[in-house]
């Protein structure tokens, strides 16, 4: 399996589709679409595409007025693919 990982608030690294640290979950539902797996566990949430497009999205609510925002992107590749 290759992974490459992305954590912040901002800069990093950016997905094909557009998606950067920093960008609200209305953006990955409209770039990626609602996503097959949530997990939630207190004020952060991933939305895992792995199956579908390679890629997970962990948010994090920063209690700063702006709710959710991504703050870390993993985007891996299995050799089966």
């Amino acid at each position: 399996m290759i992974q490459i990982q992305s954590f912040g608030y901002k800069n990093g690294g950016v997905t094909s589709r557009g998606i950067i640290l920093g960008d609200a979950p209305k953006k990955v539902y409209t770039l990626y679409g609602w996503p097959p797996k949530i997990e939630k566990s207190g004020n952060t949430m991933t939305l895992d595409y792995s199956q579908s497009a390679h890629v997970a999205f962990q948010l994090v609510d920063r209690k700063d007025g702006k709710g959710m925002r991504v703050v870390g992107i993993t985007i891996a590749k299995t050799e089966a693919d």
